[in-house]
């Protein structure tokens, strides 16, 4: 028992990576996430794959419905993306994310 422990800790299982194919314009593509907290703060981090530009919200408190308002507020400033990718902290609050994203047809 004690070997087959010894042998898989020096032969980790392997992942495999998952590349987002390349966008072909600005918009096709953003990219959503939350970092944090740092110094008392959460930052909403919205980018678009193409151009790499970021858009950052600074948030007390990193609750879906904070996260809904400021996607729309991003979507009616710059409009809306031809897709959006979106990261662990956000789908599990898949409920409210799909109420947005559903009345904004992405």
């Amino acid at each position: 028992m004690a070997n087959d422990c010894i042998y898989a800790k020096a032969n980790p299982p392997k992942i495999s990576f998952h590349f987002w194919e390349q966008p072909t314009e600005p918009f096709q593509r953003i990219h959503v996430h939350y970092a944090g907290p740092f110094m008392g703060f959460y930052y909403l981090i919205l980018a678009d794959a193409y151009s790499k530009w970021p858009s950052e919200y600074v948030v007390k408190n990193m609750t879906t419905e904070i996260t809904i308002r400021l996607c729309r507020e991003f979507f009616s400033a710059y409009g809306l993306p031809s897709s959006a990718a979106i990261n662990a902290l956000l789908k599990r609050n898949k409920a409210y994310l799909v109420a947005l994203f559903e009345n904004t047809h992405l």
